[in-house]
């Protein structure tokens, strides 16, 4: 592997890190104050996204192009997607399969940070 490549994937995880943890703490905190689960999913993943697409352009894929509203765009386009699909499979962990939401919440992320690295390496924030 590339000292460049391995840079920006240890940048990622660490930056996907904070995000994941600022999106878990606002998801335990709604949770605590009686947000119903999916609202509670559905804010705290929002607020991380923004917070991730500062840090993943400034920080992980040094993006500093000038271009904000392309890449926002897919990168939203990317978030809405993983959002169903975190809604989707939050629901059927928690109703279906009766697990803890904070259990199903936190293996969720781990997937959502492996496909998401993925989709912004090649799509969002693709260099020339």
């Amino acid at each position: 592997m590339k000292k460049k490549a391995f840079i920006e994937l240890v940048s990622y995880a660490v930056v996907g890190g904070v995000c994941t943890g600022f999106n878990l703490l606002l998801y335990w905190a709604l949770i605590k104050i009686q947000v119903p689960y999916l609202i509670a999913n559905s804010v705290s993943y929002v607020l991380a996204v923004l917070l991730n697409f500062v840090l993943n352009k400034q920080v992980v894929f040094k993006s500093d192009d000038g271009e904000v509203i392309k890449p926002l765009v897919k990168f939203i386009i990317t978030r809405v997607g993983m959002l169903a699909f975190d809604n989707v499979c939050l629901w059927v962990a928690v109703d279906c399969l009766k697990c803890a939401p904070m259990i199903s919440k936190i293996v969720l992320s781990f997937l959502e940070i492996m496909g998401t690295f993925i989709i912004n390496k090649v799509w969002v924030f693709k260099t020339k």
